[in-house]
């Protein structure tokens, strides 16, 4: 089975593309030399306990009694597993318990991949 890509050419113009399925993606980033590249996890935690000119999570949730998280679905590269293990113990720790925490599976309408 080929996996299927796109390459953003502006606000409105997607080039879509396939791979071979025996290929092996490889993700890079282009940094200079010995600049330190922080993990999903890392900046999830800063983006959520210190985001610019806003309450933190911990902040926003305290006091709530109950959370919904939208989750994209499985043909998506967002790092869901890696995003949530940094979301849910904030939740928590702001009192959020795990029985009032729902999730929903956004399938949206899009072109299988």
């Amino acid at each position: 089975m080929k996996s299927h890509y796109y390459l953003c050419l502006g606000p409105d113009k997607k080039e879509f593309f396939s791979l071979p399925s025996e290929w092996k993606l490889q993700h890079f980033v282009e940094t200079k030399e010995g600049e330190y590249i922080p993990s999903i996890e890392e900046m999830t935690e800063e983006a959520l306990s210190e985001p610019i000119g806003r309450p933190s999570l911990g902040e926003l949730a305290s006091g709530v009694r109950s959370v919904t998280i939208i989750v994209d679905d499985a043909t998506r590269p967002t790092p869901v597993k890696k995003v949530l293990k940094v979301l849910l113990p904030l939740l928590t720790k702001a009192g959020v318990s795990k029985e009032r925490i729902t999730f929903v599976i956004a399938l949206g309408t899009h072109i299988p991949v």
